[in-house]
C-alpha cells in the first residue's frame, strides 16, 4: 500500500532512519555537554593560580583552567574542549537536518563552526594568548549566531518538531553570548587587557568571568533541553 505515493515499506524505512538519525543527534548533545561540564569540574577543583589561589568562577576566565604549567590538569581540560567540540558540531548538524529549513541549515553551519572553534581553544590553550583569544572570540560570535537562529526558528516552525518553550533557555544563551562579547567594547577594554588584569589586579567578583561562565551555564543547559526533547519525540507528531 502506498501512502501518497509512497510504498508503506520505503516510509517505514525513512521513518526509521529518521528515528536513528533523531536519537544520535540527541546522544551526541548530551555527550558533549557532559565532557565539558566534566572536563571543567575535574580541572577546576585542583586549580592553584599563579598566586596559588584556588578556582572561582567568579574571577577566573574558563580557560585559564587549560593554561599549561599553572592548572595542575590543564591536559585534561584541553582535550575535554577538543572532544566535545567536534561532538557538539555532530549535534548541531543533526539539529539543522531535524529542523529541515534553509534557516536552520544556516544555523547547523554556524554551529558546526563553533563546535570546531570550541575543539580549536582546547588546541590552542591561553600560553598561546593572541590566537587563543581569536580563535576564543570567535567562538562566541558563532555561539551567538546559532543560538539566535535555532530559536528563530523553532519558534516559527509550522510543524513544531520541538517545542516551542525551548526559545527561552536559547534566548537566554544568547543573552549570555551578547553580554560577555559587549564587555570589552562597554569598558574600553581589548581581550588582551581584560586578561592582563587578571595577572595583575584580579576583581573579587568580575562582571567578566561571570559572563563568561554563564555563556556556558546557559548553553549547555539549552542542548541538554533539546536533546531530551528529540530523544523523547515521536515521528509524526507535533511537540508544543
Amino acid at each position: 500500500m502506498a501512502v501518497n505515493g509512497e510504498p508503506a515499506a520505503d516510509r517505514l524505512e525513512n521513518m526509521n532512519t529518521s528515528t536513528r538519525q533523531r536519537k544520535l543527534t540527541a546522544l551526541c548533545g548530551l555527550l558533549g555537554a557532559v565532557i565539558v561540564i566534566a572536563g571543567c569540574v575535574a580541572t577546576a577543583l585542583p586549580y592553584a593560580g599563579e598566586k596559588k589561589e584556588p578556582y572561582s568562577l567568579l574571577n577566573h576566565f574558563i580557560s585559564e583552567l587549560g593554561i599549561v604549567g599553572v592548572s595542575k590538569l590543564a591536559e585534561v581540560f584541553n582535550v575535554s574542549l577538543i572532544t566535545a567540540g567536534l561532538i557538539i558540531a555532530v549535534f548541531m548538524a543533526g539539529l539543522g537536518r531535524h529542523l529541515q529549513t534553509r534557516l536552520a541549515h544556516a544555523a547547523a553551519v554556524s554551529g558546526v563552526g563553533a563546535g570546531i572553534l570550541c575543539s580549536m581553544v582546547g588546541c590552542i590553550p591561553m600560553n598561546h594568548l593572541v590566537p587563543h583569544l581569536w580563535v576564543a572570540f570567535s567562538f562566541f560570535s558563532c555561539g551567538l549566531l546559532t543560538v539566535g537562529l535555532f530559536s528563530h526558528v523553532i519558534a516559527r516552525d509550522p510543524e513544531n518538531k520541538l517545542p516551542r518553550w525551548l526559545v527561552i533557555p536559547a534566548l537566554m544563551a544568547f543573552a549570555s553570548f551578547a553580554a560577555f562579547l559587549a564587555y570589552p567594547v562597554v569598558t574600553w577594554q581589548t581581550p588582551v587587557e581584560m586578561i592582563r588584569v587578571s595577572q595583575t589586579a584580579r576583581p573579587d567578583i568580575w562582571a567578566a568571568t561571570i559572563f563568561e561562565w554563564l555563556v556556558l551555564i546557559t548553553v549547555t543547559t539549552w542542548i541538554v533541553l533539546v536533546s531530551i526533547c528529540l530523544w523523547a519525540r515521536r515521528d509524526g507528531r507535533t511537540q508544543r
